[in-house]
């Protein structure tokens, strides 16, 4: 039984190119990613770094359906909690990758 390898869709493909050369367009589209819920963030990031369910299922020790549903929307698994805390802190809970900039305003 071989195990299929996940590609990059072609726009996630397009999308990594722009991150990458374009600064504005790239900050534009992490400034909206952080306005997107924590589960689609990850869900973002992970295809943005090629990476298939499967490979955080076995690092977590879990199983990729899992992975799968903690990707969706409204998947909570207790980031809501984190997310109040967040925002009574005066704050947001973000997933950014490592290279990612951050500018405090």
């Amino acid at each position: 039984m071989s195990k299929k390898k996940e590609e990059m869709s072609p726009v996630h493909k397009d999308t990594l190119k722009m991150i990458q050369n374009d600064p504005e367009s790239a900050e534009a589209y992490f400034e909206e990613l952080r306005a997107s819920s924590i589960p689609v963030q990850l869900a973002i990031l992970r295809r943005l770094s090629g990476i298939p369910q499967s490979k955080i299922a076995s690092k977590l020790h879990i199983n990729q359906a899992f992975v799968s549903k903690i990707e969706k929307p409204n998947s909570d698994h207790l980031i809501s909690l984190i997310s109040r805390v967040a925002r009574a802190l005066n704050g947001q809970l973000v997933v950014l990758p490592k290279a990612a900039r951050v500018v405090f305003k």
